[in-house]
């Protein structure tokens, strides 16, 4: 999967949710518990380790 190919964000609702690719694209954790946060530990602001199933995410 090439991170381009999805999008950054959806509504669902009233809320904005940002995508995985989105944050791979930011670079760290922004601390909010986002649902589809790459990192962990998850919400834990400025985190930048990726989860396992993200390793390989953006380097294509």
């Amino acid at each position: 999967m090439e991170l381009r190919d999805e999008p950054d964000h959806y509504l669902e609702g009233p809320f904005l949710v940002f995508t995985a690719a989105h944050h791979l694209r930011r670079g760290s954790c922004c601390g909010s518990q986002c649902r589809h946060c790459p990192f962990e530990p998850r919400a834990v602001k400025g985190n930048d380790r990726r989860q396992a199933a993200f390793l390989d995410a953006g380097r294509a």
